[in-house]
């Protein structure tokens, strides 16, 4: 099991999956979790094969589960999708079975 952690998440990433769970470090941080999780929630439902797919997501954001992405290779450019809301860093991309996908998209 691995553990990153991000600006108001937590990700744990055991096996073929990543869970995301909002930082208890203080209020606003927590908020700011449990609404990127709903946000991905949200936006996995439309099924976009550029974005990660949400498996698992509790009611009030306090955990999303999704698949496991590979990391995003430093040799490939980063992806333009403007219409994505996507912060154009390579944490917030990776590759599943081969193609890119957006992993962070709950901001």
């Amino acid at each position: 099991m691995r553990v990153r952690s991000g600006a108001t998440r937590h990700v744990l990433l055991l096996g073929p999956l990543a869970f995301k769970i909002p930082r208890l470090t203080g209020w606003r941080a927590f908020l700011n979790g449990l609404l990127a999780n709903l946000t991905e929630a949200e936006f996995s439902r439309l099924r976009d094969p550029r974005l990660c797919p949400v498996v698992l997501a509790l009611p009030l954001g306090l955990l999303v589960v999704m698949r496991r992405a590979e990391p995003f290779p430093s040799s490939m450019a980063l992806p333009r999708w403007a219409d994505l809301p996507v912060e154009r860093k390579r944490d917030s991309f990776g590759l599943l079975t081969g193609r890119c996908v957006a992993v962070d998209y709950g901001s």
